[in-house]
C-alpha cells in the first residue's frame, strides 16, 4: 500500500496519504507523499499509540459482545482465551477459583495444537507451586496484577525442577507475561494469564491496562452469570418449597376439614384467611367459601355477640383480637345470636398468636368448640330445677295453710 500510494503521487502529480505497520517493530506510521518542483516529498509520522488505542477499543468491544451473549460463565471465560490469542498474546490461560478456594483451569489457548499438548503435559507433570512468590497463585492470593516485560533466562533456569522440565520450558520460548486477577465486588474470582512467545512482543504499561480492563469486564460478566445461577437455584428451591408447602397444606387442610372443632385464622387486619367446615357451620354459614368472601364488618353484622350474662360482648375482648395483640391462650365463652333467625350458638373460643421471623404476629388461630347443646341442657335443667323448687315451695305453703286451718 505505501509503495502504491507513493507511485500514484509520482505519476499522477497528486498528494496521497497512507498508513502502514512496520512489521519488525510492531509500530505504525502514517505517510504523506506529495509532488513539488524539487521532486517527490514523503513525510512519516508515528501513529503507533493511536493504532493501539483503536485496536484496544475494538478488542474490548468484541469482548463485551461476547460476554453479553451467554450467562454460562464457563463458556464466557473460555471465550476470553480464544479472543486474546493472537490479538493480545500467544498464550492465554484462564483459571477460576472453586468454592474450596482451589483454582480450576477453564481454558488454555495457543495457535499451535502441538504447543497446547506440551502445555497440558507440563501442567500434569509439573503442577505449579501454590506457595510460589510470583505467578498465578501469587496473584490469586493478593488480588494484584503481575507483569514481566522480559522473562530472563535465569528465571527459566530457576523455575526448572529437573533437566527435562528445563527443556520443556525452553521449547515454549516464553518472552513476556502478564497475570491479571478477576475481581468483582471485592472478591477474587480467578485470573487471566497472558504470555508472549513466538511473536516476540514485550508487554508494557498500556498492555497491562488493556489486560486489566479485559479482566474487569470478564469478572463483571462472571459475577452476573453466577448471580443468575444463584437466582435460578433459589427460584428452583423456592418452587420446590412451595410444592412441599402446598402438599403439606393440602394434608393439613384434609385433617382440619374433618376436625370436629371449628378452626379459623385471621390476618393482622382481622380478616379471616382460613376457616374449616366445622367453623363455617358453627357460625351459621352454609359454606366455607361464603365465610372467606365476607369482610370482618360483614361477619359482625350477621350476629349479636353476647357474654354468659346475655350482655353485649366487647369487640376488643374477642379472643382473636387479643391474640393479634400478642396475648397467649385468650379464651372466652361467647354466644353468637344470628340476627336473621334469632338462633343462638354457644361457643368456647380459644385463640393463640402465630409469630413471623421478625417476632411480629402474622396471624391469630381460633379454635371454636360448640357448647350449644350443653348450654341448652343446662338451661333445661335449670328450668326444671326452678319449676321443682317452686312446686315444692307451693306444696309447703299449701301444707302449712292446711295445718293452720285444722288447728283453728
Amino acid at each position: 500500500e505505501p509503495y502504491r500510494q507513493i507511485k500514484r503521487a509520482m505519476e499522477g502529480g497528486v498528494t496521497t496519504e497512507f498508513e502502514t505497520m512496520l512489521s519488525r517493530r510492531g509500530a505504525w506510521v502514517a505517510g504523506r507523499a506529495y509532488p513539488s518542483r524539487e521532486g517527490l516529498s514523503v513525510y512519516f509520522r508515528d501513529i503507533t499509540e493511536r493504532k493501539r488505542a483503536e485496536e484496544a477499543q475494538r478488542f474490548l468491544g468484541q469482548a463485551s459482545s461476547m460476554f453479553s451473549s451467554s450467562l454460562d460463565y464457563h463458556e464466557t471465560l473460555a471465550s476470553v482465551a480464544r479472543l486474546a490469542v493472537p490479538t493480545l498474546a500467544d498464550w492465554c490461560a484462564v483459571d477460576i477459583l472453586e468454592e474450596d478456594g482451589h483454582p480450576k483451569r477453564l481454558a488454555v489457548e495457543h495457535p499451535d495444537p502441538e504447543k497446547l499438548r506440551l502445555a497440558y503435559e507440563l501442567e500434569r507433570r509439573y503442577p505449579p507451586d501454590p506457595d510460589a512468590p510470583r505467578g498465578l497463585y501469587h496473584v490469586l492470593r493478593t488480588g494484584e496484577p503481575e507483569t514481566m516485560a522480559e522473562i530472563p533466562e535465569g528465571l527459566v533456569e530457576q523455575a526448572a525442577r529437573d533437566e527435562e522440565h528445563r527443556e520443556l520450558l525452553r521449547k515454549l520460548n516464553l518472552r513476556s507475561y502478564m497475570v491479571v486477577p478477576l475481581v468483582a465486588r471485592g472478591r477474587i474470582l480467578g485470573a487471566i494469564s497472558l504470555v508472549s512467545a513466538e511473536s516476540g512482543r514485550r508487554y508494557g504499561e498500556a498492555d497491562l491496562q488493556l489486560a486489566e480492563e479485559l479482566a474487569r469486564r470478564a469478572a463483571f460478566a462472571v459475577e452476573n452469570a453466577r448471580l443468575y445461577e444463584e437466582a435460578q437455584k433459589e427460584i428452583s428451591e423456592r418452587r420446590w418449597a412451595q410444592e412441599e408447602l402446598r402438599g403439606s397444606r393440602d394434608q393439613l387442610e384434609a385433617i382440619l376439614r374433618g376436625a370436629a372443632e371449628g378452626i379459623t385464622a385471621q390476618d393482622p387486619s382481622g380478616k379471616v384467611i382460613y376457616v374449616n367446615e366445622a367453623a363455617a357451620r358453627l357460625i351459621g354459614f352454609s359454606s366455607v367459601r361464603e365465610v372467606m368472601t365476607s369482610t370482618p364488618a360483614d361477619l359482625l353484622a350477621r350476629y349479636e355477640i353476647l357474654d354468659e350474662d346475655g350482655d353485649p360482648f366487647p369487640f376488643e375482648r374477642l379472643p382473636g383480637r387479643r391474640a393479634l395483640e400478642g396475648e397467649e391462650a385468650a379464651e372466652e365463652v361467647i354466644c353468637f345470636r344470628i340476627l336473621a333467625t334469632g338462633e343462638e350458638r354457644w361457643t368456647v373460643v380459644k385463640a393463640m398468636p402465630i409469630y413471623g421471623e421478625r417476632g411480629t404476629v402474622r396471624m391469630a388461630v381460633n379454635i371454636l368448640r360448640d357448647i350449644t347443646e350443653s348450654k341448652r341442657a343446662g338451661e333445661s335443667l335449670r328450668r326444671v330445677t326452678e319449676a321443682e323448687r317452686k312446686r315444692i315451695a307451693r306444696d309447703l305453703h299449701d301444707g302449712v295453710l292446711q295445718d293452720l286451718s285444722y288447728t283453728a
